[in-house]
């Protein structure tokens, strides 16, 4: 069956209202973490492929966005980078989910967003939540903030979990944020967690960030605390630790960044004008820009 762009399984599948969790790559899911989030949701409640754009090089670059060769049975497999739309229902709160593996689009962004909305709107989404992560002028010493946007229907359960000074950025960004602009007109909660990850330590996947993700995502939908663990690894952040330790410029500069994270977080608990802690955001989102707009071999 055909929705816009997309080809939807035969026979579609019975989904019920549910909840909708995205992540975009490669724009900002710096080390994985949204990825690794959305990853462990799907494998907790067993989640199917609902549907794929059915011709994925309408809208990406194939020298920008590489296909990638794949040993599957001992067959050589080309993996044609795509959109993916995964389904689930979970038991636990008897809810249907549906899970989007996004691809920031090289042409014709407009249909390729409208096709997007137009899956979403057949399947009548109660709500929908936008994850990733950044690096950020942030201390690894101190719990990963997690900034964005919440539906004002979570407020309680997040309470004290995530700031809202995502909210205050202006600046470059992802032509899909025009995605999250048209369910907004068609009233449809939206929602936008981004987890900020020190610049000066990028982890390929990163646990810690992706674990404080999943905090958020488990107290909006009532999920078990057993998926916070599943992602969690200390380890890592803890070799950062060992590494600097002998390091005195390198432990001044986080005893700054230090400071600065604690002087934040009060102002965020006062509700006085919060301070930036992250003036290089605009600087990382032209250059990731950038990147995007560079072909690559990887």
């Amino acid at each position: 069956m055909k929705i816009a762009s997309f080809e939807i399984a035969d026979p579609m599948p019975e989904i019920s209202n549910p909840r909708a969790i995205a992540i975009l790559k490669p724009w900002v899911d710096v080390g994985n973490v949204g990825t690794i989030a959305l990853n462990a949701l799907e494998e907790h409640m067993g989640s199917k492929e609902l549907g794929r754009i059915e011709r994925p090089g309408t809208f990406i670059d194939f020298t920008r966005t590489r296909p990638e060769i794949r040993i599957v049975e001992e067959q050589r497999i080309v993996m044609t980078p795509n959109t993916i739309i995964n389904y689930a229902h979970h038991d636990g709160t008897d809810e249907d989910f549906l899970f989007l593996h996004l691809l920031e689009p090289h042409s014709m962004a407009e249909d390729y967003i409208d096709s997007i909305a137009e899956v979403l709107d057949h399947f009548n989404i109660r709500d929908y939540c936008r994850i990733g992560g950044m690096y950020d002028a942030v201390p690894h010493t101190r719990p990963l903030l997690i900034t964005g946007s919440i539906d004002d229907k979570y407020s309680d359960e997040v309470r004290n979990m995530v700031s809202n000074r995502g909210q205050k950025y202006q600046g470059p960004t992802s032509i899909m944020s025009n995605l999250t602009q048209i369910l907004e007109e068609n009233e449809i909660p939206t929602s936008m967690l981004m987890a900020h990850l020190p610049h000066y330590a990028p982890v390929e996947d990163d646990h810690l960030g992706a674990s404080r993700l999943m905090e958020v995502l488990c107290a909006m939908y009532d999920l078990s605390n057993e998926l916070i663990s599943s992602t969690d690894s200390n380890q890592q952040y803890e070799a950062i630790s060992r590494l600097i330790a002998g390091d005195g410029d390198a432990q001044r500069q986080i005893r700054r960044l230090e400071a600065e994270y604690d002087q934040a977080i009060e102002a965020d608990r006062m509700n006085s004008p919060s301070i930036d802690i992250s003036p290089g955001v605009e600087d990382f989102l032209r250059e990731m820009s950038q990147r995007l707009d560079k072909p690559t071999n990887e």
